[in-house]
């Protein structure tokens, strides 16, 4: 794990965080991702947190092994202003380590489907991958 890397996940997870909205924090597990190449790694395992601000907002911060089989660590926000039923629709934007030299800004689509102790991520970072979460509320 690089300095920085280690200084982005130390000040993500120790921040103060504002009292979440009810019921809105998981634990989330990095499972997989789907590559429209061949040749990368798909199985991205992992673990970090989600954590409700607002009904619409989530501050987010985890590890996981990226598809060029090296450890990331992210920390961002998600907003979810859509909602369908169990699903929700918006986006994401992460600084996440691992991939090039130095931490980079992501923003993609971010979809969720959410029942009352678990639930699903969707990051497609389009044409290209679509990351997977399984997440359990705590």
């Amino acid at each position: 794990m690089t300095k920085p890397g280690a200084i982005l996940l130390a000040a993500a997870l120790c921040a103060p965080l504002p009292t979440s909205a009810a019921g809105d924090d998981w634990l989330v597990f990095t499972i997989g991702s789907r590559h429209h190449k061949r040749g990368y790694n798909e199985h991205n395992w992992g673990v970090g947190i989600e954590h409700g601000v607002t009904d619409n907002w989530r501050a987010v911060a985890g590890t996981y092994r990226n598809s060029f089989y090296r450890q990331t660590l992210y920390a961002g926000a998600i907003y979810l202003p859509l909602r369908a039923g169990d699903w929700r629709v918006g986006a994401a934007a992460s600084l996440v380590s691992g991939y090039v030299q130095h931490p980079v800004l992501v923003a993609f689509p971010f979809i969720s489907y959410e029942q009352k102790d678990w639930g699903l991520n969707f990051g497609p970072i389009l044409p290209t991958v679509v990351g997977i979460q399984f997440k359990l509320r705590y």
